[in-house]
């Protein structure tokens, strides 16, 4: 007579589980891993974005500047124009002008934001105040930079034609023919003419010429006001990068 085997369901049970268990350990440290490699990724993106945000306030502050020289130099011009007791230029002026006419571009490092925005990295971002700082911030750099090109087409288009005119062919005579262009910084002349009373200065007084000149000042203060805010905005975002990059890096 055949016995009945005995299933030894307590062992299967317990091979059954171990199997399973290291099955969901397996699928658990590979997705912990990924996590992981995931973040340290997105924590480098982080870090490379707060140094884009020091690069770019500290090239803020260099347009700040170059913005604040051409606002005083244009108010010592204005003020050489409004004093009609004195008929000659001062030597002065052919500086204070260079000086005026000097532009700097405004271009803040924006590669490591591109990065995470094309990696899909943007929504790793925790803080929902911190996404939205980056969004306004990068509206705000492309008005500036919309605005700077509205600065370079006015001298191109209006100031660059007075000037080539004026300064350089007709009454000034210095040896450059044009205005002298490096990169983005722009200086009136080579040599100023042997003396200030060899000048005719009736076109440099003229109101064409003092409206150019207020209309320059009045859009490089507003270029200021502007990078003025912008760089706030960089400092309050590295406020919160930092904070961020403290939470994903614990």
């Amino acid at each position: 007579m055949n016995k009945t085997q005995k299933v030894p369901w307590p062992r299967i049970v317990a091979e059954g589980t171990a199997i399973l268990t290291s099955i969901l350990l397996a699928f658990w440290i590979q997705a912990w891993w990924d996590d992981r490699i995931e973040q340290e990724e997105f924590l480098s993106y982080l870090r490379a974005l707060e140094q884009d945000f020091v690069d770019a306030r500290q090239q803020f502050e260099r347009n700040i500047a170059a913005n604040t020289q051409i606002e005083n130099a244009a108010n010592e011009v204005l003020l050489i124009l409004a004093d009609i007791s004195n008929g000659a230029l001062p030597n002065s002026f052919e500086k204070l002008v260079g000086r005026m006419y000097t532009i700097l571009a405004p271009v803040p490092a924006m590669g490591a934001y591109n990065d995470i925005v094309n990696s899909g990295n943007l929504r790793l971002i925790r803080d929902a105040t911190l996404r939205s700082r980056l969004n306004h911030y990068m509206h705000e750099t492309s008005i500036i930079q919309i605005a700077h090109q509205k600065i370079w087409d006015a001298y191109y288009d209006i100031h660059l034609t007075f000037l080539s005119k004026n300064f350089v062919i007709s009454e000034f005579g210095w040896d450059a023919p044009s205005p002298i262009v490096h990169d983005v910084s722009i200086h009136v002349g080579k040599e100023t003419p042997p003396s200030p009373f060899e000048i005719d200065p009736a076109a440099i007084r003229s109101m064409e010429f003092w409206n150019l000149v207020s209309d320059w000042k009045v859009a490089n203060t507003d270029q200021a006001r502007h990078l003025i805010q912008v760089r706030q905005q960089c400092d309050v975002i590295l406020e919160l990068l930092q904070i961020e990059i403290g939470v994903i890096g614990t």
